[in-house]
């Protein structure tokens, strides 16, 4: 149980990002099971979208070739 293994401490970020991955996961899953049988999913994207708001956002392929980019250029120099 997250943050009980230790006593009563608090949980981490991590710990609770890892469990609203989690929820999300298990969310995505339940869209494309109800999707597959032809039934309304309206409801599983709005908990997706709000739970997808405490995560933090991913980069775009486009960010990360410029982050990359950026290493290299500045790799150059040494």
């Amino acid at each position: 149980m997250i943050g009980k293994n230790a006593g009563n401490r608090e949980s981490t970020d991590q710990e609770v990002l890892q469990v609203i991955e989690k929820f999300v996961k298990n969310a995505n899953e339940v869209k494309n099971i109800l999707l597959k049988n032809n039934k309304d999913a309206r409801n599983v994207d709005n908990e997706i979208l709000v739970l997808s708001k405490y995560l933090p956002s991913k980069m775009s392929y486009e960010e990360l070739e410029n982050v990359i980019g950026d290493i290299i250029e500045v790799l150059k120099k040494y």
